[in-house]
């Protein structure tokens, strides 16, 4: 059942530790010469990622997903914690479980997203962006109207992961499930429909 993310979303007991191993990020530094210089960058290897944009033809709204996106949160949970002074990420490694008072309000971890996921298997890109309209959104989108428009590198400093933006047209009809993501990965997602003016609205903003 997809999720309904309103004002009873609660975040507690947070903590945050530094990562022994990952099936999703490998951290490694390269050391290379530069014009006979050395140098040495700090690098991540993760997953490629893409992303479906779609349009519901038969009430002519975009099809977009809000969800809790922990990066999001702690993002500016460190943002908050360095202001007060409070944290000093260098000592991460000593950083256990934090205080409820000190924690952010739970909205400022929820995100208004294209439908997306990550190319962790072997399945097509076009494949995989179709799954995950499934999963999302509750979309059985055919193959055929899976149109891949863009791709781009990004985070270029840190891991220059490759996303690829897909587009596909939608109708009611194709809308077979209630969508919300994978119980087993523990995905709570709201799928929304919304106007090509309320999309312009969200477009700017920056909140």
């Amino acid at each position: 059942m997809a999720a309904n993310l309103g004002d009873g979303l609660q975040i507690e007991n947070v903590s945050v530790t530094p990562i022994q191993s990952s099936p999703f990020i490998a951290p490694y530094r390269m050391k290379f010469l530069q014009n006979g210089k050395k140098r040495v960058w700090d690098c991540v290897k993760a997953h490629d990622s893409l992303s479906i944009l779609m349009f519901n033809t038969t009430s002519q709204q975009l099809v977009i997903v809000k969800q809790f996106r922990p990066a999001v949160y702690s993002r500016k949970l460190f943002d908050k914690l360095k202001q007060e002074g409070t944290m000093d990420l260098a000592k991460l490694s000593e950083v256990t479980e934090l205080k409820q008072e000190t924690l952010c309000h739970s909205r400022e971890g929820i995100t208004y997203e294209v439908c997306a996921g990550l190319v962790d298997r072997t399945s097509s890109l076009e494949e995989i962006a179709q799954s995950e309209a499934w999963e999302e959104c509750g979309y059985k989108v055919p193959l055929e109207n899976i149109k891949k428009f863009n791709s781009y590198l990004s985070s270029l400093g840190l891991s220059a992961t490759k996303h690829t933006m897909f587009y596909a047209e939608v109708t009611d009809e194709m809308r077979e499930g209630a969508g919300g993501g994978l119980m087993s990965e523990q995905e709570e997602i709201e799928v929304l429909h919304l106007s090509l003016e309320g999309a312009r609205e969200l477009l700017w903003d920056e909140g």
